[in-house]
């Protein structure tokens, strides 16, 4: 790649400033020559200088690898190779991590600061809740920007599922590394309730690892009579204000149960003047 190309329709050149180069380095110690200063004139000769080629910096060598991978097939596929461009590698991995940023999917910023991740829920005006679907991988953590966030609030469903256990483990797991403290609250049931002790034991087991984690037990008495949490939960909720009476039983002060509140506190109020 350094010395030309050996693509069949010939051999590939790049002009710069009046001065036609036939291979990278050649276009390197132009791009630096020029950047020095060098008078046009000199460049045809010091392009052929092996002294002045092994002064070419990362600079001009990412950028005459960018000109010329513009009309030559072999060195953007040299390029785009890892280890395939010797010398040239540092600058040829620069523009790789380049380009992976440029098409890498843009975050969804999460602009409130506690946060709630549940199964699909029926409640309208979301700001604080954000959805899992069964679809969704561990790279769910990715699609969102969450240097804002302190507080997650996240509503399992408890199951002896181990593939959705281990996925959700994950996706908690990576929050933990972020330094987020993430409280795991009992959302509805997938198994019996004689399971449920053996489910909230290898879920302790696995978050033993993890800094920042907390988990509810689902079978906590709550209510009058006394009863377990787990027991008082449903299938659905339609609104904010019928999720917040089942997290305030195990949660009331939590940071993601008080900000749901507000939000449903709003929407009442905003609804009553509406109807003034």
């Amino acid at each position: 790649m350094e010395n030309g190309c050996g693509c069949q329709r010939g051999k590939c050149t790049v002009r710069e400033g009046g001065n036609e180069c036939s291979s990278v380095q050649q276009l390197g110690v132009v791009l630096m020559a020029k950047a020095k200063g060098a008078h046009s004139e000199k460049w045809d000769l010091l392009k052929y200088s092996k002294e002045f080629q092994a002064r070419v910096t990362t600079v001009e060598k990412e950028e005459a690898l960018r000109k010329f991978a513009k009309v030559c097939p072999e060195v953007t596929e040299a390029m785009m190779k890892e280890g395939a461009s010797g010398e040239w590698e540092e600058a040829a991995v620069k523009i790789r991590l380049a380009l992976k940023s440029e098409i890498k999917p843009k975050k969804t910023i999460i602009k409130e600061p506690a946060v709630i991740v549940s199964p699909r829920l029926k409640i309208s005006g979301k700001r604080n809740i954000l959805e899992v679907r069964n679809s969704h991988g561990s790279d769910f953590i990715e699609k969102y920007e969450w240097k804002d966030v302190k507080n997650v609030l996240w509503l399992w469903r408890v199951t002896k599922d181990k593939k959705v256990n281990q996925r959700i483990y994950e996706m908690i797991e990576k929050l933990d590394k972020e330094g987020r403290e993430v409280t795991m609250m009992p959302f509805n049931m997938d198994c019996v309730l004689k399971d449920v002790d053996e489910v909230t034991d290898e879920w302790r087991k696995k978050l033993k690892t993890l800094n920042n984690v907390k988990l509810i037990n689902p079978k906590k008495e709550v209510g009058k009579p006394k009863m377990p949490l787990i027991g008082t939960s449903t299938d659905t909720y339609e609104s904010k204000g019928s999720l917040v009476r089942y997290l305030e039983q195990a949660a009331e002060g939590h940071p993601c149960v008080r900000r749901l509140k507000e939000m449903s506190e709003e929407a009442r109020s905003k609804q009553t003047k509406s109807e003034q």
